[in-house]
């Protein structure tokens, strides 16, 4: 392996997220009111103004058409704050009703969280895939796919702790104890729910 290639890989991201985003009734977003026949878009913002381009083909017509608008943004709001605040680039892969497809590879794990619990605050947001690049020596990276949405919420949280504080470390940061602890369930429940979790994500891993 040549030495540049090295090099890129050594500053390669190894994720890669796809999830949906609804955003609320009313909210500024431009890409909001786009129509189902968009198949290209690209954003930008300067200086607190939003720039969309969205290239679509209308039904009933064989023409391209490119709209480019400009809106201002509360950077409270905009998701694409959002997503740069946590060292990551979105890539607005499609809208399906009032969602919004978005494509992104954050810098770990934990930060996607911190991103997706940010997100929250702004609409409602699924993690559809969270995908692991394993790099290979020779060839092109693996892609392995894990499925997060298949969690309920419990599993996510507890998972999500128990990673942030180190549980899965080894030697551990952190115990049963802490985590049960943490919230307010027996030892035992943690252990079942933490299974739970990991049976369900590596289920799909292995088949």
């Amino acid at each position: 392996m040549s030495a540049s290639i090295s090099k890129l890989l050594s500053r390669s991201r190894d994720l890669r997220a796809r999830l949906s985003l609804s955003l609320p009734e009313g909210h500024p977003c431009p890409f909001t009111e786009a129509c189902s026949c968009v198949a290209d878009v690209e954003q930008t913002t300067v200086d607190g103004v939003c720039h969309v381009i969205c290239k679509a083909t209308p039904k009933g017509t064989d023409e391209s058409a490119v709209l480019h608008t400009r809106t201002e943004v509360d950077e409270e709001q905009c998701f694409c704050t959002s997503f740069a605040d946590y060292d990551a680039v979105p890539s607005i892969l499609d809208k399906t009703g009032d969602a919004v497809i978005l494509e992104t590879f954050p810098p770990d794990r934990l930060t996607f969280m911190d991103l997706v619990g940010e997100l929250s605050e702004i609409g409602s947001v699924e993690v559809q895939h969270l995908s692991l690049l394993e790099q290979q020596d020779d060839d092109i990276c693996d892609l392995e796919t894990v499925n997060v949405s298949v969690l309920t919420d419990l599993e996510r949280e507890t998972l999500e702790w128990g990673i942030e504080q180190g549980y899965y470390e080894q030697p551990r940061d952190v115990g049963l104890d802490e985590i049960s602890e943490e919230f307010d369930v027996s030892k035992s429940t943690i252990s079942q729910r933490l299974k739970s979790a990991e049976r369900k994500l590596v289920s799909q891993t292995v088949g």
